[in-house]
């Protein structure tokens, strides 16, 4: 007899994907918290150091990959501090990760500044110079949702490697790449007996041996 489960998160960890947040909050509601993976953040600069150019400067240069280092680790402050923590780095970087920081900055931290386009003028007005508006556009990733102080403090955990686990256990179960719908069918029945198999174990007492 199959086990109903019915899904109501509180927390869910994420890769750094806008769409994957908005679905999460479409399906569970808005009260469920979003966390993004501390892990694809490190891998998201790393991969940004090399389109920018300076990976052989980061592999060589000591001084120039902690500095890296320290945009990752503003998610290690207190929320309320990753902006002076911004600050600082910017104040120090050097100049051949302003491009890097920039970018930091952008997509996580303080968002982007772009002009405003002013409103159509009147006839009259026409000879007045519109005032230039400049408004700020929010992170794409906000703050609270990489930040990693409080679950880092309580010993939790900071990444989704666990589900990244699942997903190469099952790859394997599949055996390749592009398989047709009724292999895949096959395979997930396979998963889910192997699941129900264990709940039953656990209701019995019996726990999974340690590697």
């Amino acid at each position: 007899m199959f086990r109903v489960l019915e899904a109501d998160p509180s927390l869910v960890i994420v890769d750094f994907e806008k769409s994957v947040e908005l679905a999460m909050y479409a399906v569970f509601g808005p009260h469920v918290q979003i966390q993004y993976c501390f892990y694809h953040l490190t891998q998201s600069t790393w991969r940004k150091i090399q389109a920018l150019g300076p990976a052989n400067q980061y592999q060589t240069d000591n001084t120039f990959r902690i500095f890296c280092g320290q945009l990752d680790a503003l998610a290690i402050l207190p929320p309320n501090e990753v902006l002076e923590g911004m600050q600082h780095l910017k104040d120090t970087m050097p100049d051949d990760a302003i491009p890097l920081v920039e970018y930091f900055d952008q997509t996580y931290v303080s968002g982007q500044l772009k002009l405003k386009q002013p409103q159509q003028q009147q006839q009259q007005d026409r000879e007045t110079v519109a005032p230039i508006r400049i408004r700020r556009i929010p992170p794409i990733f906000r703050i609270h949702n990489w930040n990693m102080h409080e679950v880092t403090l309580a010993g939790e955990a900071r990444t989704n490697n666990i589900n990244e686990g699942w997903n190469n256990k099952f790859s394997s179960l599949v055996g390749h790449q592009h398989l047709s719908i009724w292999k895949l069918i096959v395979c997930q029945r396979a998963e889910c007996a192997r699941v129900t198999g264990a709940f039953l174990q656990y209701d019995l007492g019996v726990r999974p041996k340690k590697r």
